[in-house]
Formats: structure tokens, C-alpha cells, sequence
């Protein structure tokens, strides 16, 4: 029949809202109604007097019509009873806030109530859609999942096992199979072996692998698959050693990756900057761990920019006889950043930073010298091409300061025009 949603009296044109309202509430005003409904028709005939409304778009009115409708008394039922269901019904409407109690009976809620009463194929199809997360958390509800169902914890593979996994795993099946954790190191891996290793760690990501581990050194030959940097389950990418990643397909998207380690991972591509693609396309990105970054073996824009990042932690690999590039210049973008660990040889310069939500912060800053200096004329020239200052200033909002080497003092004394009150830091 025809729908009907709760309205107060005063209001007739405003759907009912009420904070808190129960699901056994709406039930009892179902029940309610019908018997009324069913009073009326004895009265009238089996005639009920129900209104439409209609909305003028000339005038921007509306207006209520009552009309006659013929109306059998079987017809009349609640909703509840309409959908009658071998199954026990937690109610739920959009005028309400779910409450605890709705909330403990789907989190609790037994076996004989679950999912186990659907036929197979029925599972099989729902859970297909489920990352390992989900298909743990289903499996804990349902026995009948349990059975037809397969969640793998953990699986690794190395130099020396790798055939023998990775054949096991091109064999299981996608339908019944979830992989939590996946673990791959291969150093280095040849090139005749890169299209069965990139098509293992494709069947991988189909089977909704959530921690996904890549130690790969495949040379200047190797890709990773485009599929990694469109997974819509992996939470946790850890990547390395010493591959290259020069671009990043269009359609790239890991809209559940939270954390992501990159040791020793080189992005080329300046123009359209794969880092920063690669940024972009983890929305949902809480922490950022850069080892062995060496900028000067990057191509890309030296913007940092992350809208979702919390915790951010950039390690390099000290060289004595690193100069370090005159004008290379970082932007950090990162205004709701709370932990920075940041060792690095600081550059000549940041053209922004935004650490307004800083709380922590632990530098090891390296100063570079100025090849063109000259200690005969040492008013013609700067002693060192790096600059802290704008660094420095960035983090003055902080309440733990640590300062990690020796080396910070040369920063903070030749720039200590630049070192800013710290109003609130305790440590």
C-alpha cells in the first residue's frame, strides 16, 4: 500500500523527529494507526478519507487534497507485519538516532539469528564484497560462515620460499578466501621473475589483504602493479628497497590506507609528481614514514601535502661527502600533523610550513656547507646553503621538544634569530 511516515498534528507538512526515539515506539503507533484505520472502515463502508499533497512549482505552494479510497480490511497490515521474517528484526528508523541497545543486539546477537540461516551460495555472494577485517568479523557470528569461509592470518614469502607461496596462493580461490597480512622480500628479484611475482601480489590484493609488506629490489626494470595503488582494503602498505615508482595510474585510490612505510623507495616524475600522487590518493592517511630519503635521488614538486595526516617521520642516510642540491626547497602541508620526527640535512629553504597542530616533535638537523664559501671573505658569502629558519618557526607550538644529535645546536646557533618562544612546551 501506500506509505505513510509519522507527522505532528500542528505540523502536518514536517516529518516527525525525536531524538532517541525506539524502534518499539514507531511499532506501537503502527499498531495503533491500523486499528484506527479499521475503525474508520466499519464506520464508513470500507471508505477511508486519505489526503495527497501536491506542490505547485509556479506559485511555490503546496496543497492537501482529501480524496475517497476503497479499502479491504485484510489489506491493512503494519510494516512489521508485512515483512514477516524467519529471523529476529532489530528496528532502526532515519527519525532516530540508533540507541545502545541496538547497537548490543547486532554486535551480540546469537547464531540461530545470524546469517547462518541463508543458504550458501546467498553467504558466498555477501561476503565476496567483505575485506579479511570484515569477513573475521562475520565469521565470529555465523558457524555456517565458518565452514564455507577461509581467513589466512598471515602469509610470507622470501627469496627462498617464494615460488612454492606464491603458487599456493594463485591456487585459492578468491570467492571463499580473505589474506589479513602478506609479506613479500625479494632482494634482488630478477628480471624473468617479475611477471609471476606482480601476479601473485595481484591475487593477493583480491583476496582483501588489509597488511600488505613489499621489500622488493627489482632494479630500474621493475614496476610494482598498478592494482596496489587501487586497493580498497589494504589499511597498512609497507614498500621497499630501492625500487622506483615514476607514476601512478589515474583511477589510483586507497581509500582505507592509514599507514605507510616506504624504505628507501625513489619516486621520479617532476612535472606530475608521483609522490604527491600518491599522497592524494590516500585520503584517509595517518602516518607517514620516509626511510633512507635521500631528496637528491627524487624527482618531484617538494610539496608534502596531506589533509589526514597525524603522524609524520622522515629518515635519511647520512653521507659525509653529501653537499646537498643549493635551492632545493620542502613545503609542508600537513596542518593537522601532531608527531614529527624529522632527520634530514635541512634544505635551503621552506617555502611553507604548516604545523598548527603540532604537539611533538623530534629533529635532527644536518646543515649543508656552502661550496662557494670562502673563509678569506667570509662577509661575501653564507657559510651554509641551508635554512632553517621557517622550520624552526613552524614548530613553536609545541609541547615536546627533542632534539635528537649534536648537530642541532650549529642550526640553532648560526639561526638563533629564528628560534621562536615555545609558550606551551612542558618537555
Amino acid at each position: 500500500g501506500t506509505p505513510f511516515v509519522l507527522r505532528e498534528l500542528s505540523k502536518p507538512f514536517d516529518t516527525l523527529k525525536h531524538s532517541g526515539i525506539t524502534g518499539a515506539v514507531v511499532e506501537s503507533i503502527e499498531t495503533r494507526l491500523k486499528e484506527d484505520i479499521l475503525s474508520e472502515l466499519r464506520e464508513l463502508g470500507g471508505r477511508v478519507l486519505l489526503h495527497r499533497e501536491e506542490y505547485d512549482l509556479g506559485s511555490n505552494q503546496s496543497r492537501v487534497i482529501g480524496y475517497w479510497e476503497n479499502i479491504q480490511p485484510e489489506s491493512v497490515k503494519t510494516p512489521a507485519e508485512v515483512h514477516t521474517a524467519p529471523y529476529g528484526i532489530i528496528p532502526l528508523i532515519r527519525e532516530g538516532d540508533a540507541l545502545a541497545s541496538n547497537v548490543d543486539a547486532i554486535q551480540y546477537c546469537k547464531d540461530e539469528i545470524s546469517i547462518s540461516i541463508l543458504p550458501d551460495d546467498i553467504i558466498l555472494m555477501i561476503v565476496g564484497f567483505l575485506s579479511a577485517k570484515d569477513a573475521v568479523r562475520v565469521s565470529v557470528l555465523s558457524k555456517g560462515f565458518q565452514k564455507l569461509f577461509t581467513v589466512i592470518a598471515d602469509v610470507e614469502a622470501n627469496q627462498e620460499n617464494w615460488r612454492g607461496v606464491c603458487d599456493r596462493i594463485l591456487a585459492l580461490p578468491v570467492l571463499v578466501t580473505r589474506i589479513r597480512r602478506f609479506s613479500l622480500k625479494f632482494e634482488p628479484l630478477d628480471e624473468e621473475h617479475y611477471i609471476h611475482v606482480n601476479k601473485c601480489i595481484c591475487h593477493v590484493l583480491n583476496l582483501g589483504v588489509m597488511d600488505l609488506e613489499l621489500r622488493i629490489n627489482g632494479g630500474e626494470g621493475y614496476s610494482l602493479p598498478s592494482e596496489v595503488f587501487t586497493s580498497k582494503t589494504v589499511v597498512k602498505l609497507n614498500m621497499g628497497n630501492g625500487f622506483v615508482i615514476d607514476h601512478l595510474p589515474r583511477n589510483a585510490l586507497l581509500p582505507a590506507l592509514e599507514t605507510l612505510n616506504l624504505h628507501s623507495v625513489r619516486f621520479y616524475s617532476l612535472g606530475d609528481c608521483a609522490f604527491q600522487a600518491l599522497l592524494f590518493a590516500s585520503p584517509a592517511l595517518k602516518e607517514l614514514c620516509i626511510h633512507g630519503m635521500n631528496r637528491e635521488t627524487w624527482e618531484w614538486s617538494g610539496i608534502l601535502c596531506s589533509q589526514s595526516l597525524d603522524r609524520l617521520s622522515i629518515e635519511r642516510v647520512f653521507s659525509e661527502d653529501y653537499d646537498g642540491p643549493p635551492d632545493d626547497q620542502i613545503t609542508f602541508a600537513t596542518p593537522y600533523l601532531t608527531f614529527l620526527n624529522y632527520s634530514d640535512f635541512v634544505p635551503a629553504g621552506c617555502s611553507a610550513v604548516h604545523f598548527d597542530s603540532l604537539v611533538e616533535a623530534k629533529l635532527d638537523l644536518h646543515m649543508v656547507s656552502n661550496p662557494q664559501w670562502d673563509e678569506r671573505f667570509p662577509h661575501d658569502t653564507d657559510l651554509y646553503c641551508s635554512n632553517p629558519a621557517k622550520l624552526i618557526k613552524g614548530i613553536r607550538h609545541v609541547k615536546i621538544l627533542e632534539l635528537s644529535s649534536s648537530f642541532n645546536f650549529e642550526a640553532l646557533y648560526f639561526f638563533r634569530r629564528a628560534i621562536p618562544v615555545f609558550k606551551i612546551c612542558i618537555n
